[in-house]
């Protein structure tokens, strides 16, 4: 019987650094750089039951500056509902 390769992290696969994982209960997977690297990026991840991942949401530092320089405060609670529609099931793919 071959043996079964456990495949790379979707992070690794596309260049990302280690990761810092907040695992909510829900299932889903808040990411940054893993300390002592900046936080130049959160993501959001499912990870089902095969072990694949699936990227829900990404958004890097020069968004979050960018929304910082124009009074925008709503960034972080745009990312934090989009986990909650995933996690309710009103997510929609683009």
């Amino acid at each position: 019987m071959p043996k079964k390769t456990k495949k790379k992290p979707l992070g690794e696969q596309i260049g990302l650094p280690p990761e810092s994982v907040i695992l909510r209960r829900d299932g889903l997977e808040v990411r940054t750089p893993a300390c002592p690297e900046p936080c130049d990026y959160v993501r959001v991840v499912q990870v089902k039951a095969d072990g694949t991942e699936r990227e829900m949401v990404y958004w890097d530092r020069a968004e979050w500056q960018e929304d910082a320089e124009d009074g925008v405060t709503g960034a972080m609670g745009a990312l934090m509902g989009a986990i909650k529609s995933v996690a309710d099931g009103t997510f929609t793919p683009v």
